[in-house]
């Protein structure tokens, strides 16, 4: 299940990509006591998971158990009456952002990835979803300052990136702004008089230059900011 979020997909990256899937479930029938055996022996990274997952027999998600939850309770106590239903799930092809949205909307720390069929796949761990969310993060960032194209659906990385990559990124707008200082040349080639008249005019054109630069430089803070928000 999954609410109609307001989203930005800019990354054709997946839930199956950053999902845990080798889990340690308990069944309903279960005790607390025989439980935590059970997760004494289990192989599965635990330390990334806050949630304990309970299935049927067919690996069926059944319910979710707060793993802290857990330790406090009775011993003797059965694990169906202790879980609760998910909040939400998602599939393993939903895209990552979508995932970390809907993990922020309902203030998971971990999401359950199921099939159509609704049994349990594997889990989006807290990591995961702090890695998706800082990737996405940068991802904006690069589309809001101008980089439109991504090589496979990931944006490069502008700190390990190699030097011929940036200068083919980076290219394109450099020419533009040379032939646009160009025709500024130009321009200012038709007001040679006016500027052999008055002198004290050639010394606003590196103001106007710098006024522009500023302008345009605390716009695009100004918008980095406000998006951020």
């Amino acid at each position: 299940m999954e609410e109609a979020i307001k989203e930005h997909l800019f990354s054709t990256d997946t839930a199956e990509k950053y999902m845990v899937r080798h889990l340690c479930t308990g069944r309903p029938a279960d005790t607390v006591e025989d439980f935590l055996k059970k997760l004494r022996k289990c192989t599965s990274p635990l330390e990334s998971l806050t949630d304990i997952y309970i299935t049927d027999q067919h690996d069926v998600l059944l319910g979710v158990i707060d793993l802290a939850k857990l330790l406090k309770s009775d011993p003797a106590r059965r694990l169906g009456d202790l879980m609760k239903p998910p909040a939400v799930t998602i599939r393993p092809h939903t895209d990552r952002e979508r995932a970390a949205r809907l993990a922020i909307h309902y203030e998971l720390d971990t999401l359950s990835v199921v099939d159509k069929e609704n049994h349990l796949v594997g889990v989006l761990p807290t990591q995961s979803i702090l890695k998706i969310l800082h990737e996405e993060h940068v991802e904006d960032a690069l589309r809001v300052a101008g980089f439109r194209h991504a090589h496979q659906g990931v944006f490069i990385d502008v700190l390990k990136a190699r030097a011929w990559t940036l200068i083919r990124a980076r290219i394109p707008w450099l020419l533009i702004g040379l032939l646009g200082g160009i025709g500024a040349a130009f321009v200012v080639k038709f007001f040679e008089s006016a500027l052999e008249e008055e002198v004290a005019l050639a010394f606003f054109i590196p103001a106007m230059l710098y006024m522009s630069a500023a302008v345009g430089t605390q716009s695009e803070a100004f918008y980095l900011r406000l998006y951020d928000s």
